[in-house]
């Protein structure tokens, strides 16, 4: 039983997170993308979940906000699969901000939906695009963070929830977010693991390439020699290997 789950939690995330990814995309690209794709699909099944919670618990509001949530959180996906990132990334971050903003202001501070704003500060430094636009989104999140901080202590919330469902939203939203960030540097991990064996393999390649070279080869460094293949080694009477670390100037005496 255990194996058919096991099974069935692996096709759907090959489909979900793995699939679709271009093979020629940059190894930055790449593992943002895995972790894009699994925190759109847990937002997805998160929301779709807290759609009938609600209703059972009579919060009309928090109801219609996931329910708004849901169609979102499938465009993402949809955008990443027909390779849109970019859309998806802004629809994402923007969707999250205007959550924090709209759920803080409505249900107050001690609902805990403003933790998302930490979450999403990981989330865009995973972004592969240009460092400063990254770092401007940044200091918009810190901005917004700072505005909510200091405007729920002038206000009393619009919504006031049950202090029941608040305490159950705070630490819903705590656990949420920890399980957030626990995905995103796990499959991070993956996909940085995935990225660094893609990499090896390429670079055992280019010098499987270079080593049947009839033409001898070296990778000089500062005038240190860091390889050489088998033909440039025989040509200068070293065995296999030796010639790594070996200073060049050995070699040209004249110039030494």
């Amino acid at each position: 039983m255990s194996e058919k789950i096991s099974g069935y939690i692996k096709t759907l995330e090959k489909k979900l997170v793995i699939g679709g990814i271009q093979k020629e995309l940059s190894l930055r690209y790449y593992r943002y993308i895995i972790v894009s794709n699994l925190i759109f699909f847990f937002a997805l099944v998160g929301h779709s979940v807290y759609i009938p919670v609600y209703w059972f618990l009579g919060a009309p509001l928090p109801f219609l906000l996931n329910l708004f949530l849901v169609p979102i959180d499938l465009l993402c996906l949809f955008f990443n699969r027909r390779r849109r990132y970019k859309s998806a990334f802004g629809l994402w971050v923007a969707m999250v901000i205007l959550h924090t903003i709209v759920s803080s202001l409505v249900y107050g501070w001690a609902s805990g939906f403003h933790y998302y704003i930490l979450s999403l500060t990981v989330f865009i430094f995973m972004a592969p695009w240009q460092q400063r636009v990254n770092i401007i989104l940044g200091c918009v999140i810190i901005s917004v963070y700072i505005w909510l901080n200091v405007q729920e202590r002038g206000l009393l919330p619009s919504y006031q929830l049950p202090l029941g469902l608040e305490n159950a939203t705070r630490i819903t939203n705590i656990v949420v977010n920890f399980i957030i960030l626990s995905c995103l540097a796990y499959y991070y991990a993956i996909a940085a693991e995935k990225a660094q064996k893609k990499l090896e393999d390429s670079d055992r390649t280019m010098k499987t390439i270079l080593a049947a070279s009839p033409v001898g080869i070296a990778l000089v460094k500062m005038r240190t020699i860091f390889w050489a293949n088998v033909t440039l080694e025989r040509m200068m009477g070293f065995e296999s290997g030796q010639m790594s670390g070996l200073d060049t100037n050995r070699f040209f005496p004249d110039m030494a």
